[in-house]
């Protein structure tokens, strides 16, 4: 999917071990124009090297393409696994 990152957010349940989780709108905006969505998803980070480039993304609007897996039985985080991210440079 494509979209921007609105938030990385670093989660530490008590029970369970600490992770990241990425927030990811599925609208796009450049320059004040574009696709604003209500759709949200909500991914879990499984690989921490991942998080620096999700934060930078993050603070600079830029648009992501990610693709993910969704797990059947997660248990302390969230069923969506990220699993690459590539950052869309503007042209």
């Amino acid at each position: 999917m494509v979209g921007q990152v609105k938030k990385v957010v670093e989660q530490t349940p008590i029970i369970c071990g600490d992770y990241a989780e990425a927030d990811i709108s599925l609208g796009v905006l450049r320059n004040g124009g574009g696709s604003t969505s209500k759709e949200d998803v909500i991914l879990y980070v499984a690989d921490p090297s991942i998080v620096p480039l999700l934060k930078q993304a993050a603070e600079a609007g830029t648009p992501v393409k990610v693709t993910y897996d969704i797990q059947r039985l997660a248990v302390c985080r969230p069923s969506h696994w990220l699993t690459s991210v590539q950052v869309i440079e503007a042209k």
